[in-house]
């Protein structure tokens, strides 16, 4: 039986949940920093980058996350 591997979605909230507070701030490239761990789990993917940024829109979308300004700064919102 195959494994199922976790949704890009599931795995950056994951990531968010850990490095982040509810309200804290943080910026697309404190995201970018853990790129090798995205790599390990997506090995397929070469364009890590522009996947955690369209991610970050489906977070948003569930509120998980708000866009704080056009610079790539975020906020968490929930748990």
């Amino acid at each position: 039986m195959p494994v199922r591997r976790q949704t890009w979605k599931s795995a950056l909230r994951e990531l968010i949940e850990r490095e982040w507070k509810v309200g804290e701030d943080f910026r697309s490239t404190d995201l970018y920093r853990h790129e090798e761990h995205f790599k390990k789990l997506y090995p397929d993917n070469h364009n890590i980058q522009n996947k955690l940024r369209e991610m970050m829109q489906h977070l948003r979308s569930d509120e998980f996350i708000a866009f704080v300004d056009d610079k790539g700064t975020y906020r968490r919102l929930k748990t």
